[in-house]
């Protein structure tokens, strides 16, 4: 079977084309330009990239920008307040909410005040149940649209999805099983993750770096604190005292012609195992 290579950036260029075509030609009809909300709440380095990036892509499709940034120590029904405005004006046509959210946040009960017909990322309970379904909606995954762009046979095909998030590895588990193929899910509690992967004809990875969050709430602690990481260096110490301990080991051996520096227990001109006058090995 020959391999043939998915373009993801291709196919975002031609998606974004086709979205710009469509505002172009409603416009064209006197109908309004969509306007899309996206609400970030906090600070979150890597959430306002993303944001960031979603905005101006909208901007360049001619669709209306409607940002919203809320501070990180915005109450819950603050929040909520402003996504019931969005949900209410008809202006917008569809709202973003950046995830995740502050902790002292719940999640799940600010996305459930979004209207299913205004669910960007199609993460409501609606939209959910209706693509468990089978149904019509407004769906978050975009990488079965990859697959579709390219027309890669997925009937009979025995796919694997690493990773069980809402947001990509379940509801790609369900487009992919509406195709036809038969779906194992795998996460961090799978058994020998290896060798499912190895058995897949299409394989999904919808999952993080094990134990970056770990390291992520880590070092945000010693940035807190205005310290440095000190378990690093405790590891990296602890990995040299073992090197030179096992060298060591492999010094006094008695199978090696090897000697620590440190050792005296010869004359200098002696070999550990022989005298040869220049301290040589025979």
């Amino acid at each position: 079977m020959t391999a043939q290579l998915v373009d993801g950036t291709a196919v975002a260029r031609q998606v974004r084309e086709d979205v710009a075509k469509g505002v172009a030609e409603l416009a064209a009809v006197g109908g309004d330009a969509p306007g899309l909300a996206t609400v970030l709440i906090g600070d979150d380095p890597a959430s306002e990239v993303y944001v960031r990036n979603k905005r101006r892509a909208c901007v360049a499709a001619g669709i209306r920008d409607l940002h919203r940034h809320l501070p990180s120590y915005v109450s819950q029904g603050d929040a909520a307040a402003l996504l019931d405005e969005l949900a209410a004006s008809p202006d917008v046509s569809g709202i973003l909410l950046q995830l995740p959210v502050p902790a002292h946040l719940d999640a799940e009960e600010l996305l459930a005040r979004i209207p299913a017909g205004k669910d960007v990322d199609g993460l409501t309970t609606a939209n959910a149940g209706l693509l468990a379904q089978g149904r019509a909606g407004l769906r978050p995954c975009g990488v079965i649209a990859l697959l579709d762009r390219y027309e890669v046979p997925m009937a009979g095909t025995h796919a694997v999805v690493v990773g069980r998030s809402a947001l990509v590895g379940r509801p790609m588990a369900q487009l992919l099983i509406e195709r036809n193929a038969t779906v194992t899910m795998c996460h961090s509690r799978t058994r020998d993750l290896r060798k499912e992967c190895r058995r897949a004809d299409v394989l999904v990875v919808a999952a993080g770096v094990p134990g970056a969050d770990r390291r992520e709430r880590h070092q945000a602690r010693c940035r807190r604190d205005g310290r440095r990481h000190p378990p690093r260096r405790a590891r990296a110490a602890r990995r040299r005292r073992f090197r030179v301990s096992r060298s060591d080991r492999r010094a006094d051996h008695p199978g090696t012609r090897r000697r620590r520096p440190d050792d005296h227990r010869h004359a200098p001109g002696e070999h550990a195992h022989g005298r040869d006058g220049a301290g040589g090995r025979r």
